[in-house]
């Protein structure tokens, strides 16, 4: 039985488990967006000859994208941050990642593996932790004023965080002996850039044709 820190009122049920891993999907849903729109269309554009980053920038399209830019790297953050929320915040309870590994029945095998996958994914989460203290929750004054960019993922953390995140829930879905999303069946999930080849509903596919037509039509 695991030491539990503070009581909660019940432990998960197979429905919240179920309910955590599409929550992970839907960050990583968001994740894989971004990368594949904002970070990859302005190497295409200057493939194509369309536009410098500077002249997209000041596009209607790229203008308005943006926009977007911000507002759904800003998410990107508050969704990851509440998924290492506690457990129990005073009278509220959350369903986070801290619910399936403390007050789960994880066996003496299986505690140490996701106690090890918990690890990992808090010591990504460093990077981005202060940005959610300081810029997201809060337009902290200091941080303001002195223009200084705040958290952020280096080069390829994000890659591990979402593929270790993946990890977490292939065992959550295989403790509590939940069904595979289609496409899905008998696998790990892949939370990662390349996606499932397999499944034609693939956020990766459908970013990459809207990236795709974006460059088509910016010229």
């Amino acid at each position: 039985m695991n030491q539990k820190q503070l009581k909660i009122s019940r432990h998960p049920t197979c429905e919240e488990a179920s309910l955590f891993c599409e929550v992970c999907y839907s960050v990583y849903r968001c994740w894989v967006t971004y990368k594949i729109v904002f970070e990859e269309i302005n190497p295409l554009l200057r493939r194509e000859g369309k536009f410098s980053l500077l002249g997209f920038i000041n596009s209607p399209i790229g203008a308005t994208l943006s926009i977007f830019d911000r507002t759904l790297g800003n998410q990107i953050v508050l969704e990851i941050t509440k998924l290492h929320d506690p457990a129990r915040m005073g009278e509220y309870e959350n369903v986070c990642i801290d619910l399936y590994v403390s007050h789960v029945e994880w066996s003496d095998e299986e505690l140490p593996i996701i106690k090890n996958l918990q690890e990992e994914l808090e010591e990504h989460f460093n990077w981005i932790k202060p940005a959610r203290n300081k810029m997201l929750a809060h337009n902290d004054r200091t941080v303001l004023n002195s223009l200084v960019s705040l958290g952020g993922f280096p080069d390829g953390v994000d890659d591990d965080y979402f593929r270790t995140l993946g990890e977490f829930c292939t065992l959550i879905r295989q403790k509590f002996q939940l069904d595979y999303p289609p496409f899905y069946r008998n696998e790990r999930f892949l939370f990662n850039k390349e996606g499932n080849p397999r499944d034609p509903y693939c956020p990766v596919h459908n970013a990459r044709e809207f990236r795709d037509m974006i460059v088509r039509n910016s010229g």
